[in-house]
């Protein structure tokens, strides 16, 4: 079965869930296609009713017995249409009118968000496996994981787990057999860009059962954002979040062209010189702490704006509070200014670990 390099995605795959509680099955692109040309030369698919069902059997991994296949709607409405269409007619026993494999394919590939998924998985799964055990190369795998869940979203993770969970791997530093597991999460957070999540753990097994304690090995919090080198803050000898925000706002400002200092942490990262330990769980449960586990990230971003573009003076705000300030906006007027306050010190009292580089001036 040849297959393309480059597979086609519909842009929808990334936010629906077609997995219906199916686990990998990498023989099932081959299978169904052997099904649906069993049905063909059977006769047994209505060509005319394009509603109606299209039920194939095909055989489980490593098993012989035959277990029964919807296709789902939209690709057995697509090759009831094209192979019809190509065809004329599908007539049993006549070779040239029983629908080729490269056809069926395609219509499958376009349509079948799980068939491709399985292909892909087939092509990707030994470079993860690869990276992850054999060459310790961790960032590479949640690359290339990443990449995976902005084409077919989380659900392909679930997948990837299916076949971790089914294969031991020898572990030559401790002699002893490991396993793994991943850990996925995509949101996005007052933006249009999504920030991916990759962790890692290993588990090891004692007595041929998996150990219920399982070491998180890599973490990652903004996989798919790099630094870019060639628009970077410069860094005083002072440690400020905020300065650091208004600096990377104005660098936005003159790479988007836009007269609004909005940023979010994809900026911090990309321009600023911080790392990815911004969005970590610690950091995060520290923020939700501070405001009392209330939703918080609309109204931090909105003072930090806010700031950013010299509507607040939050720097003489920081000594006293209760000081009257020269800001354009009151500073009374924002809901939850005060616990603003007290985030940005946290963050200015965590400053070198949030930075990729302390040194980086």
């Amino acid at each position: 079965m040849k297959l393309p390099r480059e597979l086609p995605t519909p842009g929808y795959w990334s936010y629906v869930d077609e997995l219906d509680g199916r686990g990998l099955d990498l023989s099932y692109p081959r299978e169904v296609i052997k099904g649906i040309k069993r049905q063909c030369i059977a006769g047994t698919i209505d060509w005319d009713d394009l509603s109606k069902d299209m039920i194939v059997f095909i055989n489980k991994p490593q098993d012989n017995v035959p277990y029964e296949v919807k296709i789902t709607p939209n690709a057995a409405k697509a090759i009831k249409q094209k192979l019809k269409y190509k065809y004329g007619s599908i007539n049993i026993g006549v070779n040239d009118r029983i629908p080729k494999t490269v056809d069926i394919l395609n219509e499958l590939l376009d349509m079948d968000k799980y068939f491709s998924m399985c292909i892909t998985l087939k092509r990707e799964l030994p470079t993860i496996v690869n990276n992850i055990h054999y060459h310790h190369n961790y960032k590479y795998a949640a690359i290339n994981i990443a990449a995976l869940t902005s084409t077919y979203n989380m659900e392909i993770v679930k997948l990837i787990n299916d076949y971790l969970s089914t294969h031991k791997f020898f572990d030559k530093s401790t002699g002893r057999w490991c396993g793994y597991i991943i850990v996925n999460n995509r949101s996005f957070i007052i933006s249009n860009e999504a920030y991916v999540a990759v962790l890692i753990y290993k588990y090891y097994y004692n007595h041929g059962v998996s150990e219920e304690h399982a070491d998180l090995i890599y973490e990652n919090y903004d996989v798919l954002v790099s630094p870019d080198k060639d628009h970077q803050i410069k860094r005083g000898n002072g440690k400020s979040f905020l300065q650091d925000c208004k600096k990377v706002a104005l660098i936005k400002k003159e790479l988007t062209h836009s007269t609004i200092g909005i940023i979010e942490f994809h900026d911090l990262i990309r321009y600023g010189g911080y790392n990815d330990k911004i969005l970590s769980i610690d950091t995060m449960n520290a923020i939700s702490d501070i405001f009392g586990h209330r939703k918080w990230i609309h109204q931090f971003f909105v003072a930090l704006s806010l700031y950013c573009d010299n509507y607040l003076n939050i720097d003489e705000l920081k000594e006293d509070i209760k000081n009257e300030s020269t800001s354009l906006i009151d500073p009374s007027k924002i809901k939850d200014f005060d616990l603003f306050i007290k985030v940005v010190d946290y963050l200015d009292s965590i400053y070198d670990t949030l930075i990729a580089n302390p040194d980086l001036k």
